[in-house]
């Protein structure tokens, strides 16, 4: 088999959303961060944060798929060469892009981020590494190349899943006896990760046939994540003292409805999962009411899924999703360059500022600036970085087969 694979349209659909959820939750951002003189409160929808947590899902369910074969040293060094060839350079372009245009960080700390050793918590011994201030997404790309090295270990000694799982929560909960946070940080959201790493090793390849109900799937999800039941229980509780939100867990709950449904891979796990997702929303309603935390955006959110529940035999093609597939392969780019480029225009004294005019004009060069980065980056730098790099450092071209036929490209 060559090493040229299909890739999952509907995949790079959901990644190419994924990026826009983050793009548009720190473009409408309820403070002047893209016009000086005006901010979007009304247009404010940020699952930011929820879409970098899927990008996890999504990054330990490609991984599983692109590595079939028996971890040799020669497949180790394949797949370690292919992770630093896809991330470094252009992580290296968003931080010195970001450094020498914006110059808010000193020469340490990118560095750091260079290194990709930036966090928002300190490591131990009170070293800090902060995540550049200018662009501070890149604070995942630091949770990935961790949890890609990590990777090697459980592909090479292949133990048990439910080992892996159980190590991974201990050590979440490790900052309880005094380890450094940070480590528990790092395994909390290594739990995302791995969820995607087991649907692509212990579930079938999906069917040919692409009619499944994932608008009720993607609904419940974001209906989830708004409404927060899981972290709501959890706070009404005496369980709240194990922190709801090591986990997020509405958000996990949601993360892998999503992949389920783009991946058509368990079909009766996503059905119970949607189920759960409904019940949970509807019985915390109470909750909330009892508790005063009752708001129009949880009514909003449970309405949503009271239309899901109605439309949970409608099975469209996914198709639709399809589309946004242009826009998951230049993903990475756009993660990684977005919020520079935003801080350019809001420091930009050429454009004029103080209205929802002024702010639209920004919008508008914003999306354009936005694209032709990502598409420059992606599409023509990238293969050029990646040729020159393969040469400089003789290695070998892509070819290794996999048990996998199917696959969409990982970030």
């Amino acid at each position: 088999m060559s090493g040229r694979r299909e890739r999952d349209l509907p995949v790079e659909g959901l990644r190419g959303l994924c990026a826009l959820l983050v793009v548009i939750g720190h473009m409408t951002y309820q403070a002047p961060i893209l016009d000086p003189g005006y901010s979007c409160d009304l247009l404010h929808v940020d699952y930011g944060p929820e879409a970098v947590l899927v990008f996890f899902v999504i990054s330990g369910y490609v991984i599983g798929l692109t590595t079939g074969l028996p971890a040799t040293g020669e497949a180790i060094r394949h797949y370690a060469s292919r992770r630093l060839l896809r991330i470094v350079p252009i992580a290296w372009v968003a931080v010195l892009g970001s450094w020498l245009l914006l110059r808010h960080n000193t020469a340490a700390e990118v560095a750091g981020n260079l290194t990709f050793l930036q966090n928002s918590l300190p490591y131990p011994f009170g070293l800090r590494i902060p995540v550049l201030y200018d662009d501070p997404p890149l604070w995942s790309l630091s949770f990935e190349m961790l949890y890609y090295a990590v990777f090697i270990l459980i592909w090479k000694f292949a133990p048990r899943m439910r080992v892996v799982f159980a190590v991974t929560i201990f050590a979440a909960f490790a900052d309880l006896a005094g380890v450094p946070e940070i480590f528990s940080r790092y395994a909390a959201y290594f739990v995302f990760w791995l969820c995607g790493l087991c649907i692509a090793w212990r579930t079938e390849p999906p069917a040919r046939d692409d009619r499944v109900a994932w608008p009720a799937s993607f609904f419940a999800a974001f209906a989830v994540w708004r409404i927060e039941p899981v972290h709501s229980f959890c706070a009404a509780f005496p369980v709240a003292r194990f922190d709801p939100d090591r986990f997020h867990l509405d958000v996990l709950l949601g993360s892998i409805l999503l992949l389920l449904a783009v991946t058509r891979r368990m079909p009766r796990l996503e059905v119970r999962l949607r189920a759960l997702s409904f019940l949970l929303g509807f019985c915390v309603l109470p909750i909330k009411l009892w508790s005063g935390t009752l708001s129009y955006v949880d009514l909003a959110g449970t309405a949503i899924l009271g239309v899901c529940l109605l439309a949970r035999h409608w099975k469209p093609s996914l198709r639709p999703l399809a589309l946004l597939a242009p826009v998951g392969l230049v993903s990475y780019a756009l993660y990684a360059t977005a919020y520079p480029l935003m801080r350019l225009i809001y420091r930009c004294p050429l454009l004029p500022a103080g209205s929802a005019g002024t702010y639209l004009l920004r919008v508008a060069i914003y999306g354009i600036l936005c694209a032709a980065v990502a598409v420059f980056l992606e599409r023509i730098m990238q293969p050029r970085w990646v040729r020159w790099l393969k040469a400089l450092f003789r290695l070998r071209p892509d070819g290794v087969p996999s048990t996998a036929p199917l696959h969409s490209r990982a970030i």
